[in-house]
């Protein structure tokens, strides 16, 4: 169906224009060109460098120091104090890698510029059978097919058909690519590592060994710095149903067959297996043992399973669907209407999901998809909301499975920053600053004095494990990760201090944003005490412990006690909610970051008339000043106005995200590429439709657009409190049907806009049954 598929009439030109595909740890960027087809193959644990010791041994004694400075105002001897006291030592955190690269030279035409290290023996190869090339590949079409995880290129080449399809099993654990011609095929492989386009093509290059194996070729190297991990990528060449030969000696890999030919990458390194040549090869000799067929039977039956639990249909039309991706957008960007597209980007975001973090390794900023060795900002863990957005839709969407790398990641970061927390605060419990990264380091990532400092991801981190609660009730998981919520808090019982009968967090700072100093409007600072969503995360972090301890049986006094003395948002001279504890002007006003409206979305502490215009007045202000203009940000905006039920904000807002915000690959745009967009987009389609966050109370159609209501419909979405809603329709604006289901047997009240409604009430409260669907619809006749 041509919502699921991403499609194009040429090969891609650069990186970002290319199709990604992935099994969670195992990716490759597939550029489809058809001269020298080049996959970029991402491993999620090649990151530079190993485990460091990088706590401040200064920080602890400074800090009452600092907050006496913070408390004076004197903020730019607070900041120069912390810069030289809290500064990780060394101050960076190590940075994700790309695992390598996979040539195969066909000979077939010119490919677009762009493609570069071509070694002079694929060269020499090549002239054998390049014959006319000046009459260029016929019938060119590239694909990525969500359903399946599969890229698919095909053309015509003097007189002769090729097809390519490329996957990245899931089940196999390695990148399965078929070539297939109804002529003889002839093409070489080599493997490199490290080439740049204004290098000499024969140096510089960043792996230690390459080696001739069965059919194949392994490379071999040590990722940089002390402690790094060592990594293989191999490749393996089997000819399926004709004849041919391999030839695997020397440097290029040689192949001339009819019939299928199969080509399996393999990646690993050892920071999961010791010996990751053997780990490589030994994958590569089991995928060997199997057809084409089954290789590819097998991971689509896993990977659809997982794609095809939610159905999103938009009105639109089917010229809109038959042409190509990076020419509809084209077409959103002069102003026309494509819900096809919205569709294909919402679903775009869940099949991204699947393929970054279905094994392995969390998401990082590029999921698992980077090219570059010295990546914009490491391709890092950067947790002040990216990642975390990277996980929004994992509950509503169904992908629960997706959430568990997450939280891998956090038992790990719980354990080290149970140090940092002792040596750099004297607190019990652990912390984590804004990065982290393949080792899960938690100390200050740099001297960002806007961010560096800020030590609440923890705690944010915490509710991801609530929320996976809230919608599987799942009594089992909630008990096994209750000590990590407990250690968050227990971290902020301590660091927390008293200031107008309050407890507020000192240092700290609002997401990468200053202000205007009071008393000196000349002046700006970052660092500050008690920024408003501090205590919108921490409401929610110790509201979390005080319900999971009464569903685990435990004493909720202390969760309580801190929880009363939290500051509540706060409506400032502007109509907006307060960002700071006073209410001082931000020096960019549409700064990207919006993080005092953090407890409308994703929180839920910003509830109530008098709080929601104060946030309508809060987006107001942002976007007048520019704000929403990289790609997360806008995802994040879209699912602010979503809680507001501001559906001609949220249309707006759609269009500028599929015209202005994505690549024409679909990719979210920071600049450059950074994944959450997609991610946050894919939460905010399902928040406009579904919504679950206020108590006992699931609300349908909050936020329908008005460019959606001829027709629509979605399944498989998910609530919270373990209830799934099985279908949600309408038509012409009006709720058509509804069906639920439970988990467990409990009351829940439906609501819906009278004016979404053919007759009957906006709320009714519905009994529901375990392994008994309900027809919602009948209620409201």
């Amino acid at each position: 169906m041509a919502e699921h598929i991403l499609f194009y009439d040429k090969p891609a030109n650069l990186w970002e224009d290319a199709l990604p595909i992935g099994n969670g740890r195992l990716g490759a960027m597939v550029r489809g060109t058809t001269n020298v087809e080049r996959l970029w193959i991402n491993e999620d644990s090649v990151w530079y460098g190993g485990p460091q010791k990088r706590d401040n041994p200064a920080a602890l004694a400074s800090l009452p120091k600092i907050r006496e400075l913070i408390d004076q105002n004197r903020i730019a001897e607070a900041e120069h104090m912390i810069t030289r006291t809290f500064t990780g030592m060394p101050e960076s955190l190590r940075h994700y890698e790309p695992m390598g690269d996979v040539f195969l030279t066909f000979g077939h035409g010119t490919d677009p510029p762009g493609n570069y290290c071509r070694t002079s023996g694929i060269a020499a190869f090549e002239n054998q059978f390049t014959g006319n090339a000046s009459k260029g590949p016929q019938g060119y079409r590239r694909e990525l097919d969500l359903r399946t995880g599969v890229a698919s290129v095909g053309y015509s080449y003097e007189g002769a058909r090729y097809s390519r399809q490329v996957f990245s099993s899931t089940t196999d654990e390695v990148v399965c690519a078929s070539i297939s011609s109804d002529n003889e095929i002839k093409f070489c492989i080599s493997l490199n590592r490290g080439d740049h386009p204004e290098w000499d093509r024969r140096i510089n290059k960043t792996f230690d060994s390459l080696e001739s194996i069965e059919g194949g070729h392994l490379l071999c190297g040590q990722a940089g710095g002390k402690g790094a991990v060592a990594f293989a990528m191999g490749v393996r060449v089997i000819i399926e149903g004709g004849a041919g030969t391999v030839d695997s000696n020397g440097s290029t890999i040689e192949v001339v067959a009819r019939g299928r030919v199969i080509v399996l990458v393999s990646g690993e390194t050892t920071f999961r297996n010791q010996d990751a040549a053997q780990a490589v090869k030994a994958r590569l000799d089991a995928a060997a043992t199997k057809s084409w067929s089954d290789l590819l039977s097998a991971h689509v039956k896993r990977f659809s399973h997982l794609y095809e639990r939610v159905e999103l249909k938009l009105p639109g039309s089917r010229s809109q669907m038959e042409t190509p991706t990076d020419q509809r957008r084209a077409k959103v960007q002069e102003g026309a209407i494509d819900n096809g597209m919205t569709a294909l980007l919402f679903h775009y975001g869940r099949y991204l999901l699947i393929s970054s973090s279905l094994s392995g390794l969390p998401a990082n900023l590029q999921g698992i998809w980077n090219g570059d060795f010295m990546p914009v900002w490491g391709s890092k863990y950067t947790i002040n909301i990216n990642i975390q957005m990277n996980y929004w839709p994992a509950e509503v969407t169904n992908l629960p499975e997706c959430h568990n790398a997450l939280f891998e990641l956090l038992e790990q970061l719980a354990e080290r920053g149970a140090k940092t927390a002792r040596d750099m605060y004297g607190c019990r419990g652990w912390v984590v600053h804004h990065n982290t990264d393949l080792w899960a380091d938690t100390a200050p990532q740099d001297s960002n004095i806007c961010a560096t400092y800020w030590n609440l991801a923890g705690a944010w981190f915490c509710t991801h494990l609530w929320e996976h609660y809230l919608f599987g009730r799942d009594v089992d998981f909630l008990r096994r990760i209750f000590p990590i919520m407990q250690g968050s808090a227990l971290f902020f019982q301590d660091f927390l201090i008293e200031r107008d009968g309050k407890l507020i967090t000192s240092p700290s700072s609002s997401a990468e944003n200053s202000y205007h100093i009071p008393g000196s409007p000349d002046r700006v600072g970052s660092i500050c005490a008690g920024p408003a969503w501090d205590a919108q995360i921490l409401t929610e972090l110790f509201s979390a412990c005080v319900e999971a301890s009464t569903v685990l049986g435990l004493p909720t006094a202390e969760f309580e006690a801190v929880l009363a003395r939290l500051p509540r948002p706060q409506v400032g001279k502007h109509g907006q909610i307060m960002e700071w504890k006073d209410d001082v002007d931000e020096v960019e006003i549409g700064h990207r970051h919006i993080s005092h409206l953090w407890g409308l979305f994703p929180g839920k502490s910003i509830r109530g008339p008098e709080l929601h215009a104060a946030a309508t007045r809060t987006l107001e202000r942002r976007l007048s000043g520019g704000g929403g203009h990289t790609g997360w940000s806008l995802a994040w905006i879209l699912c602010l106005y979503a809680r507001l039920g501001d559906a001609q904000a949220a249309q707006e807002g759609v269009q500028k995200m599929c015209s202005e915000a994505v690549l024409d690959s679909l990719l979210a745009n920071h600049p450059p590429f950074q994944i959450d967009g997609n991610f946050g987009f894919t939460a905010a389609v399902s928040e406009m439709l579904l919504q679950s966050h206020d108590g006992d109370y699931i609300d349908l159609l909050p936020c329908l657009l008005p460019c959606w209501e001829e027709e629509g419909s979605i399944k498989g979405l998910r609530a919270r409190g373990g209830v799934d809603v099985e279908l949600l329709s309408w038509k012409d604006g009006k709720l058509l049907e509804v069906i639920v289901s439970s988990k467990i047997p409990q009351t829940r009240i439906f609501r819906i806009a009278p004016e979404r409604l053919v007759s009957g009430k906006g709320v009714v409260s519905v009994e529901l049954v375990p392994g008994s669907p309900t027809k919602l619809s009948e209620s409201w006749a």
